[in-house]
């Protein structure tokens, strides 16, 4: 570069003031520095930078690295929020079937209570084996009897609150209730001021969406004229159908809905 454009004005001038003689020797001198600027100049080319294949590979995988961590973050995130649901489900189900056990016996067949529990734990996929300790637990002298407490109260812009409480130590429970109730800015109601404008109901969820003619005959082979039946979404934005009826019908109804074509699942619960 530098040097090509220093040897071409420097040949100009030797060769206009020289004689002929010198002329020759000028230009193969001329054409020497020309011929050695040219090796010069292509020395200083860089050639095109080689990366590792390894590092190239590293550096164009790095943003789909970075996503699949976020990604994997989010997916153990949500993982862990629905393993903590459903311990708590678990352990829920738990003291059910010890209350109904309790108080009418480990069969099924003669114990409506028992029976409901176990559909319901059918419903959320509390393992067998969970089951089988859970009934044996109740059956021993050892384990406290769990009773429901019921406490009534109003959350802000007075809504109407019944508050359900499972707990082998009703007054503990009393007292943790109030307390949380205090903290939440709620007041406590009377009891009965409460209860009055809410209907106890046996609520079905299933997957999926339901025909209504088709359930209103599996309703009517089960001797269960009295329901309703909405469409909804359960909290991962999945279709389920929603089955409420009185609690009495809850047992027969979830037992002939789960019976029907397709349906791998009914989650029975009192509201």
């Amino acid at each position: 570069g530098r040097l090509s454009a220093v040897a071409a004005p420097v040949l100009h001038v030797y060769y206009r003031g020289a004689s002929s003689s010198s002329n020759l020797e000028m230009m193969k001198l001329g054409l020497m520095l020309l011929l050695a600027a040219l090796t010069l100049a292509a020395g200083f080319v860089v050639p095109p930078q080689r990366l590792n294949p390894a590092r190239r590979s590293r550096e164009r995988g790095a943003p789909t690295l970075v996503m699949m961590g976020r990604r994997a973050a989010k997916i153990a995130a949500r993982k862990g929020k629905q393993d903590a649901l459903k311990a708590k489900a678990y352990a829920r189900i738990g003291k059910m079937i010890v209350v109904a056990v309790k108080q009418g016996g480990d069969d099924p067949e003669t114990n409506r209570a028992l029976q409901q529990v176990l559909l319901e734990a059918k419903g959320v996929g509390v393992p067998k084996d969970n089951v089988e300790r859970a009934i044996k637990r109740a059956m021993s002298n050892d384990v406290a009897d769990y009773k429901e407490s019921v406490f009534e109260a109003y959350g802000k812009g007075g809504a109407a609150m019944l508050i359900n409480v499972l707990s082998d130590n009703p007054n503990r429970a009393a007292t943790q209730v109030k307390t949380a109730i205090k903290k939440g800015g709620i007041t406590v109601a009377s009891p009965g001021s409460v209860a009055f404008n809410f209907d106890r109901k046996g609520r079905l969820q299933v997957p999926g969406q339901l025909d209504e003619e088709e359930l209103l005959d599996v309703a009517i082979g089960a001797d269960v004229d009295d329901f309703e039946m909405e469409l909804a979404q359960n909290d991962e934005g999945a279709d389920v159908t929603i089955i409420t009826t009185d609690p009495e019908n809850m047992s027969a109804l979830g037992a002939a809905v789960g019976e029907m074509d397709g349906i791998e699942a009914v989650t029975p619960s009192l509201v």
